[in-house]
C-alpha cells in the first residue's frame, strides 16, 4: 500500500533535474560542476566501455564532453539529460582508438597533461573563453614551451593538416623565431588563430576557418583577413632574419597562409 519504492526510484532523476534547472537558471562553474558530478555513473559507464577508467586523459575528456553536453542540452527536444550526455560521450570511443594507435605517453606526462587541461577548463569557465598559450601557462604554472612539448607528445601530428593544400610543420613553413615574435606581439584573437590554424603551442589544429570563427565568435571573413595580415608579417620578419644571417632569400613568389 505504500508508494515509497516509487519515490526512491525517482529520486536520482529528480535530483539531477533539480541541479540542472538550478544551473540553467543561473549558470556558474560551481553549478555546472554539481551537474557533472551527479552524472558520474554515466561517465564511469562510458569510461569502462573503452577501458579508460585509469587514463587521466580519457577521464578529463569525458568530464569536458559531459560539461559541454550540459551546456548544449535542450530539454524541449524530448530527450532526458542522462540520455543526451551518454550520446555525447560516445566520442570517447574515437579518442580511445586514437590513443591506442599513437605512441604511448608516459604516465607522468599524462598527469601533467591532465593538470594543464584542468587549468584550461577552469580558465574557460571563469572567463567564458579559452586561454591562449601564455594565459594557460600562468593558470597552470607550466612554462609555455613545456605545454607545447606535452601537447605534441600526446598529439603525434599536432601541426599536420593545419593547411588545406600546403600542409607542413610550422618550423619548415616559417622561421620559428619569426612565428614566436608575431605570436607574442599579437592580441588574444590572433594568438588563438595561430594556435588553431598552425597548431602553435601544440594546440590541435582546426581544419576550416569557419570552425575557428565559431570558436572565437567572430565572422569567418575576419579569420581570412587576420591570417593574411599575419602571414605577411611573418614572411617579412623571416626575410629580415635571413638577410641578417646572410642567407639567400631567393626571388620566388611570397608564400601566404592557405585561406
Amino acid at each position: 500500500m505504500t508508494n515509497q519504492p516509487t519515490v526512491q526510484s525517482n529520486t536520482p532523476v529528480n535530483k539531477l533535474d533539480t541541479l540542472y534547472e538550478e544551473y540553467r537558471k543561473a549558470p556558474s562553474p560551481d553549478r555546472l560542476y554539481d551537474v557533472v558530478k551527479s552524472l558520474s555513473p554515466v561517465i564511469e559507464y562510458n569510461l569502462k566501455s573503452v577501458h579508460g577508467e585509469r587514463s587521466p586523459i580519457l577521464r578529463n575528456k569525458a568530464t569536458i564532453y559531459a560539461a559541454d553536453a550540459i551546456k548544449k542540452f535542450n530539454p524541449s527536444q524530448g530527450t532526458n539529460l542522462k540520455t543526451y550526455v551518454n550520446s555525447q560521450l560516445q566520442t570517447l570511443r574515437r579518442d580511445s582508438r586514437a590513443m591506442s594507435q599513437s605512441v604511448k605517453v608516459p604516465e607522468r606526462m599524462q598527469l601533467e597533461l591532465y593538470a594543464i587541461q584542468n587549468a584550461e577548463m577552469e580558465f574557460a569557465d571563469k572567463h567564458g573563453r579559452e586561454p591562449d598559450l601564455y594565459e594557460l601557462a600562468d593558470a597552470s604554472g607550466f612554462d609555455p614551451k613545456k605545454i607545447e612539448k606535452l601537447r605534441n607528445a600526446s598529439l603525434s601530428q599536432a601541426t599536420e593538416g593545419a593547411f588545406d593544400a600546403n600542409a607542413s610543420a610550422v618550423e619548415t613553413t616559417y622561421d620559428r623565431e619569426a612565428l614566436d615574435y608575431v605570436y607574442m606581439d599579437s592580441g588574444h584573437i590572433d594568438k588563438k588563430i595561430l594556435e588553431y590554424k598552425l597548431g602553435y603551442g601544440g594546440k590541435k589544429p582546426l581544419a576550416s576557418n569557419v570552425e575557428i570563427a565559431q570558436k572565437l565568435k567572430v565572422d569567418p571573413s575576419q579569420i581570412s583577413r587576420r591570417l593574411f595580415r599575419m602571414s605577411k608579417r611573418i614572411q617579412e620578419i623571416t626575410d629580415d632574419l635571413n638577410s641578417v644571417n646572410s642567407v639567400g632569400v631567393g626571388g620566388g613568389d611570397e608564400e601566404d597562409f592557405d585561406v
